[in-house]
């Protein structure tokens, strides 16, 4: 358990770690608000809309995935930061909050690693899905 008081206000790295660890929650919190609120807004315009046109997925995922990497970017380096203020302090905390901001950093950083995974191996497998067309065209072909 974190054995911190009220002092951490007249300690500066303490303070400063607060700060950033309250940025990082409150930034986290209201691009998931603004999921959910996303999501409730789709669908209801896919009822009423009559259905969802599926050609819009393509040009509509990729900024939404850009700007939920770049916050998440930010909440892992927020998180990071505040981190490493607390290591800085003078409060004895039992590992507890170093820990605790870790593992947000690793979670963070974590998924930006699994997106981009995920996008790299998206393209491969265009990549050689539109080859084995191409081949299957040209043996077409050649057998004409």
């Amino acid at each position: 358990m974190t054995r911190i008081t009220d002092d951490w206000k007249d300690d500066d790295d303490l303070s400063n770690a607060h700060k950033r660890f309250s940025w990082a929650a409150s930034i986290g919190w209201i691009v998931i608000g603004i999921a959910i609120v996303a999501a409730i807004l789709l669908i209801i315009a896919t009822i009423l809309l009559g259905g969802l046109d599926l050609e819009l997925i393509p040009f509509i995922m990729p900024p939404v995935v850009i700007i939920f990497v770049i916050t998440l970017a930010g909440i892992g380096f927020l998180s990071a930061w505040a981190t490493f203020d607390v290591i800085k302090s003078s409060i004895d905390d039992d590992q507890d909050a170093t820990v605790n901001g870790l593992i947000a950093t690793a979670l963070s950083l974590g998924t930006i690693i699994a997106v981009i995974a995920g996008y790299l191996i998206k393209k491969y497998m265009a990549k050689r899905k539109k080859d084995k067309t191409t081949d299957t065209e040209l043996k077409v072909l050649q057998s004409l």
